[in-house]
């Protein structure tokens, strides 16, 4: 794998917004695969790429998902002038 690609991967690992385990997870792969990865210790490949982009944008579409439910002016008035 080129350089560019592998510091796009170290880059997504470092500005995610959950954890590598949590990542991990959510694409189907082992932790410390992806910290190997990062560190060097473990090469690139096409298949891990493509879980992780997967695994992120679905995290990414489901939280759109939820900011639009979040922005949504269908429900009722809210009562008593607080957030909870």
């Amino acid at each position: 794998m080129s350089d560019y690609l592998l510091s796009a991967f170290r880059t997504a690992l470092r500005e995610m917004p959950g954890s590598i385990r949590a990542l991990a997870r959510e694409a189907g792969l082992s932790d410390a695969l992806l910290i190997r990865v990062r560190d060097g210790e473990r090469g690139l490949t096409r298949e891990t790429v493509r879980a992780v982009a997967a695994a992120l944008r679905g995290w990414g579409d489901r939280c759109h998902a939820l900011a639009e439910a979040l922005e949504q002016d269908d429900g009722p008035p809210e009562q008593g002038g607080t957030d909870a």
